[in-house]
């Protein structure tokens, strides 16, 4: 798997780099996703095979229930407490996972080319043009980093406080 958050940094100095590698990177991303939800799929169609396996089983020998009154909640419920739809289950959520994760990258490179469209704006109207002090925007973004991470941390508390 890739690295996400290091994929959609931007060289601010290397817009015209940023630009060419945009559609490559998408493309990527896409790609990938591509192949997950063909994995999930595949997947949700295991759960339903290993489903139906458990339930014709159960059908056949209603004793597995250990009870005896067999319903269809009954039968439900001894499905999913076997380890065969366990299994199942959990490579689907895990695919499932894999997808929204992929989505959301998908989504933040559109993010980025925006990002990239508006910082070129910026630098057409001279928005970088040097100024007697110049500007460090490393800098700057280590400030805001800093700041994003101050608004976490009291978000945290603040969701810490109302859960007591």
């Amino acid at each position: 798997m890739t690295n996400y958050k290091k994929d959609l940094e931007i060289d601010e100095q290397s817009l015209d780099l940023e630009w060419l590698r945009q559609p490559n990177l998408y493309m990527e991303y896409a790609e990938q996703l591509v192949e997950a939800k063909m994995e999930e799929a595949d997947v949700k169609n295991r759960l339903e095979v290993v489903t139906a396996e458990l339930d014709n089983r159960v059908r056949n020998d209603p004793n597995l229930t250990g009870s005896s009154k067999v319903t269809e909640a009954g039968i439900k419920n001894w499905i999913i407490v076997q380890l065969e739809y366990q299994e199942a289950l959990k490579e689907h959520n895990e695919v499932k996972n894999k997808v929204m994760l992929l989505e959301a990258a998908v989504k933040a490179l559109e993010h980025r080319k925006k990002a990239l469209e508006n910082l070129v704006i910026l630098l057409n109207a001279k928005y970088f043009a040097a100024p007697k002090e110049p500007r460090d925007i490393s800098r700057e973004k280590e400030r805001m980093s800093e700041i994003t991470k101050t608004i976490k941390t009291q978000r945290k508390r603040t969701s810490r406080k109302g859960r007591e």
